[in-house]
């Protein structure tokens, strides 16, 4: 299904994606009602992310009012680590072997 309406925000987050490709790290929030898309135009990012040979993590946020799991997205992107390759990855990193 292609995605409608949302080229310019799919392009800025598209231009983050390509700097942290480039070893320019940075963070990109995309917020909003409920209904308006947000899920859809991050689908279209991980999939141009995993095309581009990117590693794609997913955690989900409860709705607001429900009870609070500030770590909640966190622990189900890691969650998503679950292939012997990845994990080696990650430990070879000092600052992520000890969270594993």
């Amino acid at each position: 299904m292609p995605l409608v309406g949302r080229g310019e925000e799919l392009a800025a987050l598209t231009a983050a994606w390509r700097r942290a490709r480039g070893s320019r790290p940075g963070l990109a929030l995309v917020s909003g009602d409920a209904g308006v898309g947000k899920t859809r135009l991050l689908e279209e990012l991980a999939a141009h992310a995993r095309a581009d040979g990117g590693l794609v993590l997913v955690g989900r946020c409860l709705e607001a009012g429900e009870s609070g799991l500030p770590y909640l997205p966190f622990v189900e992107a890691l969650h998503g680590l679950s292939e012997p390759a990845d994990l080696r990855a990650l430990r070879a990193r000092p600052a992520l072997a000890r969270m594993l």
